[in-house]
This record gives structure tokens, sequence and C-alpha cells, in this order.
């Protein structure tokens, strides 16, 4: 597992809310850029494929939203 999706998988699960990429990104990044857009947006669409994180889309809007699935709360994130 790459540290961007690493640290996706850890701010997840403290926050365990929906939210889209951009706010992934920005609190990834709160004062210095230490990950790029394109690696968070890699890492989420790696995440939902393995099944660490679900999405869910919104009626009114085009974006997707995602938060950490409740069978890999309990899971290491070494895996």
């Amino acid at each position: 597992m790459s540290k961007t999706e690493k640290a996706v998988i850890a701010l997840l699960h403290e926050r365990k809310v929906f939210m889209d990429v951009e706010e992934i990104f920005l609190l990834l990044n709160p004062a210095a850029k230490c990950y790029s857009y394109a690696a968070v947006y890699h890492s989420v669409r790696t995440l939902r494929q393995k099944g660490a994180i679900i999405s869910e889309s919104r009626p009114l809007e085009r974006r997707k939203y995602f938060r950490i699935s409740k069978d890999w709360i309990g899971n290491d994130i070494e895996s």
C-alpha cells in the first residue's frame, strides 16, 4: 500500500463521514503540499476497487463522496 493510500485510509478512518476527493486532498495538505491531487485521486480509485472505501453519489451533484468501509475499519493499514 502506498504512502498516499495509507494517508487516505487514516484520514477517512479518523473522520468516518463521506468526503469528496477535493476535501480529502485539502485535508491531507493543510499547510504545505505533501500529496499531489493526481496521487490522491488515484489512491481513492484504487482503495474503492479494493473495497477499503465505499462511494455515494448525491442526486443533485456530479461528485462522488467516499468514506471508509465498515468491513475495513478493523483491518491493518499495512495490508
